[in-house]
């Protein structure tokens, strides 16, 4: 919400608000754009002059009084939630939609700091804080075309009029509304039918999950162009399909971890992907084939300096995302895109580096899927090598809790020491949760199972791996770690709640001090 009220200022709107009092990174970036808010809901904080209300979807009117009194004066106060003004914008001229469980914000980040690099007329919104935004969660630098990301959950993303698709990845998550993986690959393959006819999507065929998602989408579809990429090579047998035999499959290869005058750089080269030489913008048709460095051909090397392996991963997608720009835009410069993704600044929450010093390092991380969680962990290992990885996590919502409870006892092999704190959720989704398991007892002769908690999440894993321990308060979170880190240490505040606030507070004792 915080990202659209910026957005929509940006395009010359008056905005106003409210919200809880919670402190959020974005409360900056609203103060500095001089937007005000009212840190509670009520209905007489809406201005007697208000054109619109966009609201929230994780509101109702059942439980805000101040939405439940727009909805009731609708010919006073049109009122569209968050995912209808961003399908809205959508419809207003060519769109891009980057889609897929994991790795939507970061995409769109690369995707957007890349066109700024060859200076393409766009506008783009995403969900976080990105340095090449000049640290904001948009940029408009014209109205030729827009990007955002879209969420899957509870259709939301279907508001959204896509004329092209990056897609990612699809696996289960949103438990509380997708019953199953097929219902989430059934959600994505009706999102991108929506495309017009000829459209396009770039899609990660090493993903499981996206290629039977789009096996849905050509049953119904032939006209729908894929554009296959891979990022591993253990998927030849994915091209014997049908759906890609005969296309050109972008690959990811030559992968490494290497350092560059003191910075640990990772690097790729991707097979297949040329751009014409030099910077011509006016030629629209790309028959360049050559593989030098010049055209970004397959010797082209593609360096980041952010340690999170997928990141590298989601370049391939924002880089053929470039590929399909040239034709509306004109070719591309190689040497500033490869500039631009080497200087990639930071995103918030996303393998963030908070603090270094010649003893500790500590990041904070997104990541609250299980699948997620390791891999991002063992990426953060290989590239800062520490002697020991702390980890605070908070797990976000008792229903994916619950539906990972066993793969969350596995997934935290890379933490040395393990701090869990309680579960991040509403107090509606606890009672909802709570109504269902109170109606299911008895049902089957048994009894319901118990709504889990930090505490008990803590015992699960503990039974995994050791020097695992529930601490609710943040400051006794830090206080611990403080007690306990060593140097070349690496501390990890991961999940996507707001224990964030641990490495805040740890920052803040350590700079009194060396470990």
């Amino acid at each position: 919400m915080a990202a659209l009220a910026l957005f929509f200022q940006r395009l010359g709107v008056g905005i106003s608000g409210s919200d809880i009092p919670d402190v959020f990174y974005t409360d900056e970036l609203l103060r500095t754009a001089g937007i005000s808010w009212n840190e509670h809901f009520s209905a007489a904080n809406i201005p007697d002059k208000t054109d619109m209300v966009v609201y929230s979807a994780a509101y109702s009117k059942e439980s805000n009084e101040e939405l439940a009194f727009a909805l009731e004066a609708l010919e006073k106060y049109p009122c569209h939630s968050y995912p209808y003004m961003l399908g809205w914008v959508s419809a207003q001229q060519e769109s891009w939609a980057v889609i897929g469980t994991h790795g939507k914000t970061s995409t769109t980040a690369l995707i957007g700091a890349l066109c700024r690099s060859q200076r393409y007329p766009v506008m783009g919104l995403t969900g976080a804080k990105v340095a090449d935004f000049g640290d904001n969660t948009f940029f408009v630098d014209g109205k030729e075309l827009f990007l955002a990301e879209v969420c899957e959950y509870r259709g939301h993303f279907m508001n959204f009029s896509p004329s092209n698709i990056v897609f990612l990845n699809a696996e289960w998550d949103h438990t509380d509304y997708f019953r199953d993986s097929e219902a989430v690959y059934q959600e994505f393959a009706e999102f991108i039918l929506k495309l017009a006819p000829q459209g396009k999507v770039i899609a990660c065929v090493s993903d499981l999950g996206v290629r039977k998602t789009l096996d849905i989408v050509v049953e119904k579809r032939s006209d729908i162009c894929i554009v296959p990429y891979r990022v591993d090579d253990a998927q030849d047998d994915v091209l014997d399909s049908a759906l890609y035999r005969g296309k050109r499959v972008f690959s990811l290869y030559d992968y490494q971890r290497t350092e560059e005058r003191g910075v640990m750089l990772q690097s790729c080269r991707i097979k297949n992907l040329s751009f014409a030489r030099g910077d011509d913008r006016s030629r629209k048709d790309d028959r360049s084939s050559g593989d030098d460095r010049s055209s970004g051909g397959d010797s082209t090397t593609w360096k980041l300096r952010n340690p999170a392996k997928p990141l590298l991963w989601n370049t391939v997608a924002a880089l053929l995302c470039i590929k399909e720009l040239t034709e509306k835009f004109g070719h591309g410069d190689v040497e500033a895109l490869q500039n631009c993704l080497l200087e990639f600044g930071t995103l918030s929450r996303r393998s963030e580096l908070l603090y270094q010093n010649d003893s500790i390092t500590i990041v904070d991380d997104y990541a609250h899927h299980p699948r997620a969680i390791q891999v991002t962990l063992q990426s953060l290992r290989q590239h800062y090598q520490p002697k020991r990885c702390i980890v605070d996590f908070m797990s976000h919502t008792y229903t994916r809790t619950q539906a990972f409870w066993d793969e969350f006892a596995q997934c935290f092999r890379d933490a040395d020491v393990l701090i869990i704190n309680d579960i991040y959720s509403s107090a509606r989704e606890k009672e909802e949760l709570q109504k269902k398991q109170d109606s299911s007892v008895g049902q089957d002769g048994g009894s319901a199972q118990q709504i889990p908690s930090g505490e008990t999440l803590a015992q699960h894993i503990g039974e995994q791996q050791a020097n695992v321990r529930h601490i609710s308060s943040f400051q006794e979170s830090a206080d611990y770690i403080h007690s306990v880190v060593q140097k070349d240490d690496l501390v990890v505040t991961m999940g996507a709640g707001d224990n964030f606030r641990v490495a805040e507070h740890l920052i803040a004792q350590l700079k009194g001090g060396q470990i």
